[in-house]
């Protein structure tokens, strides 16, 4: 596993809903990957506190600009 990137932007409250109740019994308390990189691309770094971790087993297509 290895951090990819975080995302929160861009998502109707719907959509936001639907992703909590499918992503709240994956949930986990430790992560399976290395911590997030120290220095991201984009925006500051996560507070490691107050990330969710979950098991991967759903997959998503993100789009972002660069």
């Amino acid at each position: 596993m290895v951090f990819a990137g975080r995302v929160g932007t861009g998502m109707s409250v719907e959509t936001l809903k639907m992703l909590h109740e499918r992503l709240r019994p994956q949930a986990i308390r430790t992560m399976l990957a290395a911590p997030p990189p120290g220095k991201p691309r984009f925006g500051g770094s996560p507070a490691l506190s107050s990330v969710s971790w979950v098991r991967p087993e759903l997959v998503a297509e993100i789009t972002y600009l660069s």
